[in-house]
This record gives C-alpha cells, sequence and structure tokens, in this order.
C-alpha cells in the first residue's frame, strides 16, 4: 500500500486481534494502527479518514473529496439501485450465503446498502454520524420484495434531500465536512454492491447488469473487492 508494508488482521475471526482494538478503546473497522507505537505517538487512525491515515503512515494524500457533492450525491442513489439489481438477480436460495470470513448473508448486507442511504439522509437532517450510524445495520431485515420498495423511497428523499456541503457534522473520527461524509457513503455503498455482484457470480448466476466502470470511477475504493 503506497509503499508501506502492513498486515490485514480480521477482527471478526481473529480474536487477538479483536483484543489488540478493545486496547485501543475502538469499537469499530477499518483501523489503520502501528503494531509497537512509539510513546506518545498517535497509534491509530480509522480507516474511513483517509486524510488521517496518510498523516499517520506518512504519506501524501489529497484529502478533499475529488468529486463534487451532486456526483456523490448521484453515484449513491445509482449504488443502492445497482445492490437492488444485484439482490434480484440471486436464487433465492441464495440469498442466506454468508460472506466471505463474514457474519452476514448477501440478503442481509442488501439491506445495510439501503440503511446507509438512509443513515446519510439522518445526517443531513442533523443526526451525527456515530459508531451506531455507520454500522447501518436495520431494525428489521427486510426480503428482497419489501426492501425494493423501501429502497425507492429512500431514493426519492436522497433526491430532494439538499445537501450543504461545507456543513461541518459530529462524527466518530471527528468533526468532518458532510461533503466527506456523503463521499464515505458513496463508497461504501459502491464497494458493497461490488461484493453482492462478486458473491452474485460465486452463485453461479451472471448480473442481468453488471456494475458500470464509470460508477467507480474517481471513489478511493480498494482494488480488491474483498481483502
Amino acid at each position: 500500500m503506497r509503499g508501506v508494508a502492513f498486515e490485514s488482521c480480521d477482527v471478526a475471526n481473529d480474536a487477538d486481534a479483536a483484543a489488540r482494538l478493545r486496547e485501543l478503546g475502538l469499537r469499530s473497522v477499518p483501523v489503520v494502527a502501528f503494531a509497537n507505537a512509539a510513546a506518545g505517538a498517535k497509534e491509530f487512525a480509522f480507516g474511513v479518514d483517509l486524510r488521517a491515515v496518510a498523516e499517520l503512515v506518512g504519506i501524501p494524500f489529497q484529502a478533499s473529496p475529488a468529486l463534487p457533492v451532486e456526483e456523490l450525491k448521484h453515484r449513491l442513489g445509482a449504488a443502492v439501485a445497482t445492490a437492488m439489481r444485484l439482490v434480484s438477480d440471486f436464487p433465492p436460495d441464495r440469498l442466506q450465503d454468508k460472506l466471505p470470513r463474514r457474519n452476514r448473508t448477501c440478503l442481509a448486507l442488501a439491506n445495510h446498502v439501503v440503511e446507509i442511504a438512509d443513515v446519510f439522509l439522518h445526517v443531513c437532517g442533523g443526526a451525527a454520524f456515530d459508531v451506531e450510524a455507520s454500522a447501518a445495520v436495520p431494525a428489521t431485515e427486510l426480503r428482497v420484495a419489501d426492501l425494493r420498495v423501501r429502497s425507492k423511497a429512500v431514493a426519492l428523499h436522497l433526491d430532494e434531500a439538499p445537501v450543504q456541503g461545507s456543513r461541518i457534522v459530529e462524527t466518530f473520527f471527528g468533526p468532518q465536512p458532510l461533503h466527506l461524509v456523503l463521499e464515505r457513503c458513496a463508497w461504501h455503498t459502491i464497494q458493497h454492491a461490488r461484493q453482492l455482484e462478486m458473491m452474485l457470480t460465486r452463485a453461479g448466476t451472471a448480473p442481468t447488469q453488471p456494475i458500470p466502470p464509470h460508477l467507480l470511477a474517481g471513489l478511493p475504493l480498494p482494488e480488491a473487492v474483498w481483502d
């Protein structure tokens, strides 16, 4: 990663890694942390705050979102619509397939995608983007037909929502411009759409509409669909 050696730790399946996360006083991932930080040195940065990660490891990084607010809002809505098309392509008996090394099903992941967009709407309305909000876990997991109805309602509200990108909002990684939170939500949903497409292919079904490459362009996405 940019010439910086690192070790990837899966806190969901590695008890030692989970314990080290708790020792830092953290409850969420992704996190970038030094294994042996010097006394008094900053030990970690939240992985969603790319500026802080770059500062931590000492590499240059352009911190401002590359895409304007309206384009990011469009990408977020398009990612939700794409995820709904993909989950609708799944054979019904494969919706409960578990994701690699995760206790989450494909259907749960699709619910999560819609919830991310809804969380962003709540942040636009004044809510904090805290750890619970960023987890974007729905109160009730919906089946595909009901989820598609909900996704259309969320998309409509997203289209109508005014986004003041310069407004500072409280997040679990410090005060941030709403523009940056929108970018985070956009690439979060698109990355999950990529994972749904991968799981659909693993189930032996080709997507009726693969993810268009332009949906990924200009976003700070990892190269891999899954680490």
